[in-house]
């Protein structure tokens, strides 16, 4: 759990940096306090339920925000952790599968609180795209309506 909690950690640090301390203790907290009040009564040891609510959290901080870097972010966590999505169902005995399905369903909550908070990267990106979205003149060699066939 080590370097997929890093790897989460430094991509929110960079990617989420307004929110990234609050998405960490709220998503650490969160799986804590429902994995206690919703799972088995047995010994949860680990941090794999915050590294699933990580995970969650990036995948889909890009589908709610729906920004270019967010989207693409996501599909990256797609492709790396896809495996990690046979842990929220039960499985092999000693693994805690409550806390992978509760920490992910805490990092999808989260990323739907935090989604309307503009990163710095964000307020650019909408910026630039306004730029080019203003109205220009097109110059055509052929007139538009060249092949109509009522201009006969």
């Amino acid at each position: 759990n080590t370097i997929p909690l890093f790897l989460m950690m430094t991509l929110i640090m960079l990617f989420y940096s307004k929110v990234a301390k609050v998405v960490f203790f709220t998503i650490y907290i969160l799986t804590g306090v429902t994995v206690w009040l919703f799972a088995r009564p047995v010994y949860h040891i680990g941090a794999s339920g915050v590294v699933y609510g990580l995970i969650s959290f990036v995948f889909w901080s890009g589908v709610f925000r729906k920004n270019f870097r967010s989207v693409i972010l996501s599909v990256v966590i797609v492709f790396l952790y896809s495996g990690y999505i046979a842990g929220v169902f039960p499985g092999k005995p000693g693994i805690s599968w409550e806390s992978h399905l509760l920490g992910a369903v805490v990092g999808i909550f989260v990323a739907f609180l935090v989604k309307n908070v503009e990163e710095e990267h964000e307020k650019a990106d909408k910026k630039r795209e306004l730029e080019y979205d203003e109205p220009y003149e097109e110059n055509y060699f052929f007139d538009r309506d060249i092949f109509d066939r009522d201009n006969d």
